[in-house]
């Protein structure tokens, strides 16, 4: 059975990295998906998918729209989408500030394992 590997958030500095790390393991697909798909290398089993914000549900459906499920295969997923937002006391912490960290980390896990699950 063909194993193929979902890495999203691959453009930033961790997502490279876990992308190094996935290239050394027996996958035969890697899927990439990013702010960009400028590849700063190319391998025959890397696939690259531009995504817009993943906080949005739709862009979200778009990026798995890319994925054909296919019986034959075992997916698996990895993301690194998030951020931290750190230096300041609880309470010294703005609202907005936490709202939009929750965004961009709880919503966007939430969306993705949404719509890798279905």
């Amino acid at each position: 059975m063909k194993k193929e590997v979902l890495i999203f958030g691959s453009n930033g500095a961790l997502g490279k990295g876990v992308t190094q790390a996935f290239l050394n393991k027996d996958y035969d697909k890697i899927h990439l998906f990013g702010s960009s798909n400028d590849p700063s290398a190319n391998y025959a089993n890397i696939v690259y998918h531009k995504t817009s914000d993943l906080t949005i549900e739709k862009n979200v459906e778009i990026a798995f729209q890319s994925i054909t499920p296919d019986v034959d295969k075992i997916y698996f997923l990895f993301s690194t989408i998030g951020g931290f937002y750190g230096g300041k006391k609880l309470w010294e912490t703005d609202l907005a500030q936490w709202e939009k960290m929750m965004q961009m980390n709880l919503r966007s896990a939430f969306l993705i394992a949404k719509y890798f699950s279905n």
